[in-house]
């Protein structure tokens, strides 16, 4: 600040004067109004302004006047309060300026800037820099902070500026938002040979589990041997519906015929059904109609699927 410490001193020992008297004096209703508007005032003036060993002596008196100046409770009965406001205004200041601090620090030290944005918890210069920090910066600011540490943001800037296989785990099991799943699915590395793990971190998600079928078919349709064993789950009948709906976007061989004969199976029949009808090719609409009038159709599902053909 310019000359604003000097002429605060008065204004310090005067709280402090005020404070202690009114500590001694157990006085109930604290300053004036007129009081707690210059205050205002110059707290305003502080927070336009620059920190300052001055300044900060005089949020710290402050903070003790606004403690020992108490005003009434609002709903009377002859308690005081501290003054809230007051020391609320005065804290946030501080915690400002040792923000400040940290980063002024750090400034002339480029490869730790990442670092010390991420102290100073300011979120969007953070992704800023991110956006633009070298190689180096990167790999600094991967070792001081880990993936372990990283908001989904902060992951989708990584793996957009150097991704390594680490990010991609880590935003698949955090992931919340759709755009985490849209960069997931356009760009995460199919041909790893872990790409298994990333899948099972989606379907363990709440937030993308649903979306984990669509990519799990795009990875098997890219190897015959993948394709073959979900065949083979599919004719084993032990279904889920993530496994249902995998094999309905992957198409792998035999799959109307394991569904048709999955009609058969109490335990399957509602689960085969409904992918009959989101296949919806001749055989499997031709199927469902049989079932209607099939000796062993559950009353309740044929009911259902005649609802559906009609």
């Amino acid at each position: 600040m310019s000359a604003a410490p000097d002429s605060l001193k008065p204004f310090v020992m005067a709280l402090a004067i005020a404070g202690l008297c009114l500590g001694a004096t157990g006085a109930a209703h604290g300053s004036t109004a007129a009081d707690d508007a210059r205050i205002a005032a110059q707290l305003s003036r502080l927070e336009d302004g620059q920190d300052s060993p001055a300044a900060r002596d005089w949020l710290s008196q402050l903070l003790n006047y606004a403690e020992q100046s108490r005003h009434p409770h609002p709903e009377g009965r002859g308690q005081t309060l501290p003054r809230y406001a007051i020391a609320a205004r005065a804290q946030h200041l501080l915690r400002k300026w040792d923000q400040q601090h940290r980063l002024e620090q750090l400034r002339q030290q480029p490869a730790l800037r990442g670092k010390a944005l991420g102290q100073a918890q300011n979120h969007d210069a953070l992704l800023n820099w991110l956006g633009e920090a070298s190689m180096p910066e990167l790999d600094a600011f991967r070792a001081e902070q880990g993936v372990h540490s990283w908001s989904e943001d902060i992951l989708a800037v990584m793996i957009q500026r150097q991704a390594r296989w680490t990010d991609w785990l880590a935003l698949a099991e955090r992931a919340q938002h759709a755009r985490s799943w849209r960069l997931i699915n356009s760009q995460a590395p199919l041909d790893h040979p872990q790409f298994a793990r990333l899948l099972e971190n989606l379907e363990a998600n709440p937030a993308l589990r649903g979306a984990a079928p669509a990519l799990r078919a795009r990875w098997v349709q890219r190897d015959p041997q993948r394709l073959a064993e979900l065949a083979a789950r599919i004719n084993s009948r032990n279904w889920d519906l993530n496994l249902i709906e995998t094999a309905l976007l992957a198409q792998p061989p035999g799959l109307t015929t394991a569904l048709i004969q999955g009609l058969q199976h109490p335990d399957q029949a509602a689960l085969a059904a409904w992918a009959l009808w989101r296949l919806r090719s001749p055989e499997a609409l031709n199927a469902l109609s049989a079932y209607t009038h099939s000796d062993v159709a559950a009353p309740h599902l044929a009911r259902e699927i005649a609802a559906w053909l009609r």
